[in-house]
């Protein structure tokens, strides 16, 4: 592992000189201690990680509360897949609804249909989750064909090893008439995650006030640029700038 200093944004009213970190990985093996030190999978090249204020869930510690379990209850009707994502072939629709999806979702092209090919075919992702029901009264307006027999919801690209998986950059059918569709698949993979024995499931980075959700979680960890922190008032704080 290879650890990379980038200037960020300066404020110099302010006397911050900050510095992006950056790994860039030997090898797949490296994966779970670049992980568990608090660096989150990026989209600008193969192994490449980078610093952050990551999240995770502790699956040992995970059992569904209330609240997620009135979330399975609304979502029984979604079925989650992890496949190897040589399983699942890029296809050009599926980069097309994750641009639309994203942009849609955002407000802003974050996402191109060429970076989440680049995705699928990358070193770094190697697995695939893939939701989808057997609805019969819905039509998907995405186009990506069906998958087993069922129609595809959404997908979520994965890194997964032996201890661990990273969910990042999911994006599903925002013609699906039910609002609880996003965090019903994360909470699907965390259970799957659980259930074929992995000790965390990573979520992504937390930053702003929409990606608290991801506290909801028994068992949820934070990094907080030295060790995981399991302070949720504290991380809630720091988000919203109290």
């Amino acid at each position: 592992m290879r650890l990379e200093f980038i200037e960020a944004q300066p404020n110099y009213d302010q006397y911050e000189y900050p510095y992006q970190v950056f790994a860039q990985l030997d090898g797949r093996d490296e994966i779970d201690e670049a992980l568990k030190r608090g660096f989150v999978p990026t989209r600008k090249r193969d192994l490449y990680f980078q610093l952050a204020r990551s999240s995770r869930v502790a699956l040992e510690e995970f059992t569904p509360s209330s609240e997620n379990r009135r979330i399975l209850r609304k979502t029984e009707g979604i079925s989650v897949r992890l496949a190897d994502i040589n399983e699942h072939p890029y296809h050009w629709t599926i980069g097309a609804f994750a641009k639309s999806f994203y942009t849609q979702k955002f407000g802003r092209a974050i996402m191109s249909a060429q970076k989440m090919k680049w995705i699928f075919n990358s070193q770094t992702f190697n697995a695939v989750f893939v939701f989808s029901t057997p609805a019969v009264d819905y039509e998907p307006s995405h186009g990506v064909p069906d998958y087993d027999g069922e129609k595809v919801l959404g997908f979520c690209p994965a890194v997964a090893t032996d201890e661990s998986i990273a969910y990042a950059y999911p994006f599903y059918d925002l013609s699906y008439q039910n609002k609880n569709t996003g965090l019903g698949m994360m909470l699907k993979a965390i259970l799957h995650a659980r259930e074929v024995g992995k000790k965390h499931i990573y979520l992504g980075t937390l930053y702003t006030p929409s990606s608290l959700y991801k506290t909801q979680f028994a068992g949820f960890e934070w990094f907080d640029g030295q060790d995981w922190d399991k302070d949720i008032k504290k991380v809630k704080a720091l988000v919203r700038g109290e």
